[in-house]
C-alpha cells in the first residue's frame, strides 16, 4: 500500500505537469509506466492520468518491489530538493515558494 496521501500524490503529479513531454516519455519508461496508456494528451492531461493510475492502484509494485506510487513520489520530492540546493546548503525558502504544496 502507498505511504503518501491524496494530497501529496496530486502535488507530485503537479510537478510532473510542468515537465515537458520527452521528460515524462523518459520517466514513464523509468518507473514502468509505458504499457498503462498514459503517453497522450497534453502534459497536464497526462500528469492527471498518471495521478489516476497511482490513486487507483495503490498497492502496484515495480520490478524491484518497491512501491510504485512510493518511488515515483520519491523520485519527483528529490528532484525538487535537488532544485533547492544552492552553494550546498538546502535552501527552504526557495523549496516552500517553489514546491508550497509538498511542504
Amino acid at each position: 500500500m502507498a505511504s503518501f496521501s491524496r494530497k501529496t500524490i496530486l502535488a507530485v503529479t503537479d510537478i510532473l505537469a510542468t515537465w515537458g513531454h520527452s521528460d515524462l516519455d523518459r520517466f514513464l519508461l523509468e518507473h514502468g509506466l509505458e504499457e498503462a496508456g498514459l503517453a497522450g494528451g497534453s502534459r497536464q492531461a497526462r500528469a492527471n492520468d498518471i495521478a489516476r493510475y497511482l490513486l487507483r492502484n495503490p498497492e502496484i509494485t515495480r520490478d524491484d518491489g518497491r512501491n510504485l506510487t512510493d518511488a515515483i513520489v520519491e523520485h519527483v520530492i528529490q528532484g525538487a530538493i535537488s532544485n533547492c540546493i544552492r552553494y550546498s546548503a538546502f535552501e527552504y525558502a526557495h523549496f516552500q515558494e517553489q514546491y508550497g504544496p509538498l511542504v
